[in-house]
């Protein structure tokens, strides 16, 4: 889901680096949005599988 978000903003992006086309503030604001609700996500995944993982290797410590 966090990936799939952030696409919009790749295109975006893209598009303006190539100087296919130039963006606008409303679209900047939505792929800017969806980007940082994206990296939330993505980042919430990361923390929740790293304190799972340091929680089973402390387990295994012992």
């Amino acid at each position: 889901m966090g990936l799939l978000l952030s696409i919009p903003a790749v295109i975006d992006g893209g598009t303006q680096f190539f100087r296919w086309r130039s963006s606008n503030n409303r679209l900047r604001l939505i792929t800017g949005t969806l980007l940082g609700v994206s990296e939330v996500i993505l980042f919430t995944h990361i923390a929740i599988w790293a304190t799972q993982a340091g929680y089973y290797i402390g387990t295994l410590v012992r």
